[in-house]
């Protein structure tokens, strides 16, 4: 049977060599059907789809257009490659789909402006907040650090607080007195978006790290069964509770009753590293038989909350008493970029230091300007 598409139904007055269910079809020849006879009959099995499942519509089913041109017009859902961009439409439109960039890259921070080295025994958070006062996106973040080794423990993340994406890189290999590059991918960013870059590290013992699988429970009872880590809160947590056997029925109990204050524990899905959270151990209680309790200090979540009941990949990282360094530029943002205000803070093992709000700290997001149509949404990015 020929294949008719629905458009071409829809724009002649008659069709012919189609079938139709008779008890739909208000022509008397199923072979006939004027245009608007079509009309009601799929509107009679669009409104009772639970009886008439096999005549659905998918409204929303996407569409690939692989001969669009920039700013063809294309209906709703349509999926394209517009240049580097993979694009989907949002509503009918024949605006173009990919950005198009006003003028060239810009710095939140002019790399080539020196920092000063600073440091501090514990876990040092830097963190960037860019208010953006242009569209366009983020194409890359830096970060500097005078000193590195592999003892240092490293995180970095993105989030926008606006849109809810993130990005989170785990112990990347950072330069010793240097700037290192890390890709986004390229994250849209429109007029009034909160963009928060946060660095954040330490020096660890690799031969002091206990790293393993545990499933996650959130309660205040704090009553670790088989296999289970017991905390409190996801956004707020001062008791963490670690079953003596992980996922893999390893014995843990020496291991867990040793660590000591100061210590780091980072719980992180195993099918989802955004959803973490980091807090420091400022007391241990080896009573119960089955567990070792903690008592915590809350420093940082990623882009998203543990939930609940899922496997858990759980680190608890010793420090050492070598200084974790970290670099600023007091003042420097005194003078604003001009796609963004920027607001930055600093903190030791979670507690504020009230520093200067315009004080950069060794971090540099590049900012690309565009214009971006609301009449289409980012599927992928294939460029560099």
């Amino acid at each position: 049977m020929a294949t008719i598409e629905l458009q071409t139904v829809l724009s002649s007055e008659t069709v012919t060599d189609i079938t139709l269910d008779p008890g739909y079809a208000s022509a008397t020849d199923k072979d006939v059907i004027t245009k608007d006879e079509l009309g009601t009959t799929l509107t009679d099995h669009v409104s009772d789809p639970v009886a008439h499942p096999q005549y659905i519509l998918a409204e929303d089913a996407v569409k690939w257009d692989s001969s669009y041109v920039h700013e063809d017009t294309v209906l709703k859902n349509t999926l394209v490659l517009d240049g580097v961009w993979t694009m989907i439409s949002t509503v009918d439109t024949s605006e173009g789909a990919a950005p198009e960039n006003i003028g060239g890259v810009v710095p939140s921070y002019d790399q080539s402006v020196a920092l000063t080295a600073q440091s501090n025994a514990s876990v040092v958070s830097m963190e960037h907040v860019f208010t953006l006062t242009k569209a366009g996106y983020l194409k890359n973040i830096s970060v500097y650090t005078p000193a590195w080794d592999l003892d240092v423990v490293s995180k970095v993340i993105l989030y926008n607080a606006t849109t809810g994406g993130s990005a989170v890189f785990n112990n990347p290999i950072l330069t010793e007195a240097g700037w290192t590059l890390l890709g986004t991918g390229n994250s849209l960013v429109a007029i009034g978006d909160v963009v928060h870059v946060v660095s954040e590290f330490y020096h660890s013992s690799d031969s002091s790290n206990i790293t393993g699988g545990w499933t996650s429970l959130i309660d205040d009872a704090l009553l670790a069964g088989a296999n289970v880590i017991d905390f409190d809160s996801v956004t707020a947590t001062t008791l963490v509770s670690v079953n003596h056997t992980d996922l893999d029925t390893t014995g843990r109990a020496a291991e867990l009753d040793g660590v000591a204050v100061g210590s780091i524990i980072q719980v992180s899905e195993t099918g989802d590293a955004n959803r973490s959270f980091r807090a420091e151990v400022t007391a241990i209680d080896t009573v119960p038989a089955t567990s070792t309790d903690y008592t915590v200090t809350f420093l940082s979540q990623g882009g998203n909350a543990v939930r609940d009941n899922k496997t858990c990949t759980v680190s608890i990282d010793i420090p050492i008493t070598t200084l974790s360094e970290y670099a600023h530029n007091v003042g420097y943002y005194a003078t604003q970029p001009t796609w963004c205000t920027v607001a930055t803070s600093l903190e030791y093992n979670g507690v504020d230091q009230g520093a200067a709000t315009t004080t950069a700290y060794g971090i540099d997001v590049q900012f690309q300007e565009a214009s971006i149509s609301d009449d289409w949404d980012v599927v992928s990015y294939s460029g560099d």
